[in-house]
């Protein structure tokens, strides 16, 4: 492959992921999250004050058919010892994979279990975990909406049964 070719796949999967970031975060903007340019020293995505403060990851980024985990991961760890590293990587045809430290992973877990462990109202008002929910029919498809302007997709079978009574 040529040198081009490579720098282009992994400039792809860069922008992909810049772009799942602010996605997910609709408050930062494209000059918080930013693709850097191939073979600059550092991290793959740049982030801003801003941007650490809801993603705080170091992001080494590998669009590879074969790849060496442990030099990718040294790679990823060597970036920024302030945030915490994530390799974020995949190869042709395939899925996009991520790798952080177990104890990393550990606690996002737990900050998962935390919030399902948050008390749950069923009340008039509908409010779930503090937020107030509006349901919304649409044709094979059920929305809530936050009146705090966030959408929130939900899947009833995984969140509260709710009968059209209580809503």
């Amino acid at each position: 492959m040529k040198t081009s070719s490579a720098k282009q796949k992994g400039r792809l999967l860069q922008q992909k992921i810049r772009d799942e970031i602010l996605k997910v975060f609709p408050s930062l903007t494209e000059r918080d999250v930013r693709s850097t340019p191939m073979g600059c020293p550092g991290a793959d995505i740049m982030l801003s004050e801003a941007a650490i403060k809801l993603f705080p990851y170091s992001v080494e980024s590998k669009n590879q058919e074969s790849l060496s985990i442990w030099s990718s991961l040294a790679q990823a760890e060597s970036e920024n010892r302030e945030l915490t590293p994530l390799l974020v990587f995949k190869r042709n045809f395939s899925d996009v994979y991520c790798a952080l430290k177990f104890e990393d992973f550990m606690k996002l877990v737990e900050l998962i279990a935390k919030s399902k462990d948050l008390k749950r109202e069923d009340s008039d008002k509908n409010v779930i975990n503090g937020w107030y929910y509006q349901k919304l029919y649409i044709p094979e498809v059920t929305l809530y909406t936050t009146y705090m302007d966030n959408i929130c997709n939900i899947n009833k079978t995984n969140f509260l049964q709710y009968s059209d009574a209580n809503i």
